[in-house]
């Protein structure tokens, strides 16, 4: 009997690797050796999502994706250390979850995102197809500019930054005190064109009464 159950998982096995579809789910060491590695997979079923994880001398575990032509959900990155360049996603040829395509958040030491055949990428029309916010070293412009090359547009992007961030709030504060000195010197020159135009008011005044002067006539004894 047991026999039979091992020889019905094995069979199974290998006719599920054989579609070339694997499920998605949360990448994992174990989830990348029980689910991924050895089955071929093709098409990914479902989003990819890196959470939380180190990945510092197991980059060569993500070779598994080298296959996959499409996934059915996003490719989600946050907050995962040491991915260095990730190329194992070459050959995708489309993404097309339900919300966002592509996120990369708070990600220390991934540098680059190589998607070189790329030519699909759909999303819902609430949101951004990119979602990049916060990944330190990650070659930014390079991965925006390829993006742009396969024809999306700016307005599909959403890229923030904490440097660009505080960077903006050191800005405010270097100009600051440059914007309350410009204050000062035209409060200073308002003071003093008020002082000539009151000045300038009390002579026409005077003017005006000097003209309307005449002198008293003399009287005769």
């Amino acid at each position: 009997m047991r026999l039979i159950v091992v020889l019905a998982i094995t069979l199974y096995s290998h006719s599920y690797a054989g579609t070339g579809e694997c499920e998605g789910g949360i990448v994992t060491v174990s989830y990348l050796t029980t689910r991924i590695n050895g089955r071929g997979c093709t098409k990914i079923k479902g989003g990819l999502y890196f959470l939380q994880s180190d990945w510092a001398n197991k980059q060569h575990l993500l070779m598994g994706f080298k296959k996959v032509k499409n996934i059915t959900g996003p490719l989600h990155f946050a907050a995962t250390k040491g991915l260095g360049h990730v190329k194992c996603f070459s050959n995708v040829q489309e993404i097309h979850p339900n919300g966002a395509a592509i996120v990369l958040l708070n990600n220390e030491g991934l540098l680059s995102l190589d998607l070189p055949s790329l030519r699909k990428l759909t999303y819902s029309g609430h949101t951004k197809a990119v979602i990049i916010h916060n990944n330190e070293g990650f070659d930014l412009d390079g991965f925006l500019d390829n993006m742009r090359k396969k024809g999306m547009k700016d307005k599909e992007f959403l890229s923030t930054s904490r440097r660009g961030f505080m960077n903006s709030i050191w800005a405010v504060l270097f100009l600051l005190p440059i914007f309350l000195a410009l204050l000062c010197l035209l409060g200073l020159a308002a003071y003093k064109t008020a002082e000539e135009v009151g000045e300038w008011i009390k002579l026409l005044m005077k003017e005006k009464e000097a003209q309307r002067y005449r002198p008293p006539e003399s009287q005769s004894v």
